[in-house]
């Protein structure tokens, strides 16, 4: 593979890994509830790493951990290696806090978005700006529930304009059962097709890259 379409390949696929936990409205418990899982990544089949995933909800309150760590080799050398810890924090419809560490092949990046008052503080980098105060997480860890929205990438904090789109229900296979699921597909800056469980917990995520490889998260 050519070393210029090799990095390109690998620009993209840190990018969906990235954005790759919650982009919509969280829907409140009736009672304290706490979710854990965890996905596994693959590349064209190949095993490259996995995503935890722990949601805890109370009747106003959501919050979010995602862990990610991925690591791609070629001729049996590490060509990219990528590992991000994220934290949201919701009020119910409403974002209250987003923070990440990642390091995306050797170079790191901090992530704070906090609200203030009818806005988002965001300080990417240590470049402190105001986002419009309904953007979103891109981590698509729940169930998007909008048409339009702007969601915050969790590595470098830039804005992304997406659509979702409902294709329906599905039955896809969860480790050793079948799971009926909800699908739904996004367009614009993200074309990732996304499925979530009754609980409205991200259960299976799919990209497909320029050079046509599979990215697919998967619950184990």
């Amino acid at each position: 593979m050519q070393p210029m379409l090799t990095r390109r390949i690998l620009v993209q696929l840190a990018s969906m890994l990235a954005i790759g936990g919650i982009a919509g409205w969280i829907q409140p418990a009736a009672s304290q509830t706490t979710a854990s899982r965890t996905l596994v990544a693959t590349r064209n089949g190949t095993e490259i790493g996995m995503e935890t995933i722990s949601v805890d909800r109370t009747s106003r309150h959501t919050t979010a951990k995602m862990s990610v760590h991925l690591q791609v080799k070629m001729l049996g050398i590490t060509v990219y290696r990528f590992e991000q810890d994220s934290t949201e924090t919701w009020n119910g419809d409403q974002l209250d806090e987003l923070s990440s560490d990642t390091t995306d092949n050797g170079k790191r990046h901090t992530l704070r978005v906090s609200r203030q008052g009818s806005s988002l503080q965001r300080d990417a980098d240590s470049m402190v700006s105001t986002i419009t105060p309904d953007s979103l997480p891109a981590t698509l860890c729940l169930e998007p529930h909008f048409q339009t929205a702007t969601l915050i990438h969790s590595v470098d904090g830039h804005l992304l304009h997406v659509t979702a789109q409902k294709v329906g229900m599905e039955r896809i296979p969860i480790g050793n059962t079948q799971a009926e699921v909800t699908h739904y597909m996004l367009s614009g800056d993200l074309t990732d097709d996304l499925w979530y469980d009754a609980d409205g917990t991200l259960v299976q995520r799919r990209s497909t890259a320029t050079d046509h490889s599979v990215i697919q998260f998967t619950m184990r």
